[in-house]
């Protein structure tokens, strides 16, 4: 069912109608195009990745651990946003430009994402319970995608318990009390709760961390967030988008209101103009692709910011969990006829720098 109000003009297509009946039903699927390059993408990755940045920077001295674990994480962030707003998503941009809806209809869209924008949601583990897709089978996104959080918080089966974003928060803090102590930590959370959730209790967003477990859950979201969560929406949009079908950035006709109409060129009618899909084309293409020719994996710590010999450690050791999952992942899509790269290390980066 395609319009929102049932009736008479607006029946359920199924795999069982006629054929041109169904294409052109599946692809009326327009508004994938703008849950994806508005919500799932550019704002539960890069507005969000640039909230924890604006809150670091100003509420983290840079003697801080926090912010020595945190700020390559924020790696050309705050630029790549800046140019997003400069030539993609503002007012005559490429997506006002191929998109059926206004500027203010898309900035209307992500008002809305950001008031329904949860914890849970940015949370992995707990996202993936709550939308009961835990048991499904071959689920790609999901494997690779808790491979990574497990290593980036807690890797502890193979060297006796130690760990990253687990094991930097216990040498730094070790107890419960040193978290709710720590006045620029909480300062930190405040600013994130305040300005990038607008204060809303609802979010689930803590507005403090009082717990070394709360502290390790929290870090491990942002870094998460920043990088596997960024590659998992980022690295796959030309594959699914360069068929146009698949995710039109507009559709140019109304909605199909009976079936037994449909033909080919009913079919080809509603689709975007040959320009209008080549800017949505070539945007894509830019998005999905590394242009430096570099990829700063997740675990690369090109300054020497830590001066302890502990966290020295637990960043090899989460280096070599990550070569590991890397290695799972190369050797699985070697065999699969279908393969799933996007969380790859060797096409993830440490930061939303893409």
């Amino acid at each position: 069912q395609l319009n929102q109000t049932p009736g008479p003009t607006s029946p359920i297509f199924l795999r069982s109608n006629a054929e041109w009946d169904w294409l052109l039903a599946k692809t009326w699927r327009n508004a994938d195009f703008y849950s994806h390059q508005l919500l799932t993408h550019p704002l539960r990755t890069h507005l969000f990745g640039e909230v924890f940045a604006i809150a670091t920077l100003c509420q983290l001295p840079t003697c801080h651990p926090l912010f020595k674990l945190l700020v390559p994480h924020f790696h050309f962030t705050l630029y790549i946003n800046t140019l997003a707003q400069s030539i993609l998503i503002n007012p005559g941009g490429v997506i006002d430009k191929g998109s059926g809806v206004t500027c203010e209809g898309m900035l209307l869209i992500v008002q809305q994402g950001l008031e329904k924008a949860t914890y849970t949601s940015l949370c992995l583990p707990d996202d993936i319970w709550h939308r009961g897709m835990a048991p499904l089978p071959s689920y790609r996104y999901r494997d690779d995608a808790m491979s990574l959080w497990e290593a980036i918080e807690r890797w502890d089966k193979g060297l006796g318990g130690s760990c990253f974003i687990s094991g930097i928060v216990a040498f730094y803090y070790g107890e419960d009390v040193a978290v709710s102590g720590d006045a620029e930590l909480q300062a930190w959370v405040v600013d994130i709760f305040t300005n990038g959730f607008l204060g809303r209790t609802s979010s689930g967003i803590p507005s403090s961390l009082r717990t070394v477990a709360e502290l390790s859950k929290f870090l491990t979201m942002v870094v998460f967030t920043c990088s596997a969560q960024h590659a998992a929406v980022n690295n796959e949009q030309y594959d699914l988008g360069a068929f146009l079908p698949n995710a039109p950035s507009s559709k140019c006709h109304p909605l199909p209101a009976e079936k037994g109409k449909a033909f080919l060129q009913q079919f080809l009618n509603p689709v975007p103009q040959v320009d209008t899909t080549a800017n949505i084309l070539v945007a894509l293409i830019l998005l999905s692709s590394r242009l430096s020719g570099v990829v700063n994996a997740p675990g690369t710590y090109l300054e020497e910011r830590f001066t302890e010999v502990e966290p020295h450690w637990l960043i090899r050791a989460f280096q070599g969990q990550l070569e590991e999952i890397r290695d799972h992942i190369e050797e699985r899509n070697r065999w699969a006829k279908l393969r799933y790269n996007y969380m790859n290390l060797l096409e993830t980066e440490n930061s939303i720098s893409e």
